[in-house]
């Protein structure tokens, strides 16, 4: 009998924002992808995984400047013991937040991303290292899966 944890899983919800998502500016296609990342919002939901969104804090003027209507998370957020949301800076949601110590408190080792501005923010955080990754200050945890603690954001 294996003795290893098994890894539990993460869904990041990368700038659902509704400056990206409608009006004018909206990205093309917004409402497939917003239908799409519902549906994996729901599944990750029903399969327990831990679901992260990532909101943009834009610079002054900025369509997704902090506390404009623009900045607001699109989707609904259930905020709770596995679903969180983390404001961000930068395009990779690693850089400069709890996300890393979050996965790795939680025991991830499976990730799924998503979100508006693939070629920005959803790439820059997918190729991120993730706290699992050789070379990872966290490393790869042998203790179970646990609820993690709600970050500081």
């Amino acid at each position: 009998m294996n003795d290893s944890a098994i890894p539990s899983q993460a869904l990041l919800v990368v700038d659902v924002q509704r400056a990206g998502v409608t009006g004018g500016r909206a990205v093309p296609g917004a409402a497939g992808l917003l239908a799409r990342t519902s549906e994996l919002i729901a599944r990750a939901r029903r399969s327990g995984a831990l679901v992260v969104h990532l909101q943009n804090d834009g610079a002054p003027g900025a369509g997704d400047e902090p506390h404009t209507p623009g900045w607001a998370l699109h989707l609904p957020v259930e905020e709770g013991p596995t679903e969180f949301v983390i404001r961000k800076t930068r395009d990779d949601g690693f850089a400069g937040t709890p996300l890393r110590g979050l996965l790795a408190e939680a025991g991830v080792g499976s990730l799924a991303v998503c979100g508006v501005m693939s070629e920005m923010c959803v790439q820059a955080t997918a190729r991120s290292r993730p706290p699992w990754s050789p070379g990872s200050p966290h490393g790869r945890s042998a203790r179970p899966p646990r609820s993690p603690r709600r970050p500081r954001t």
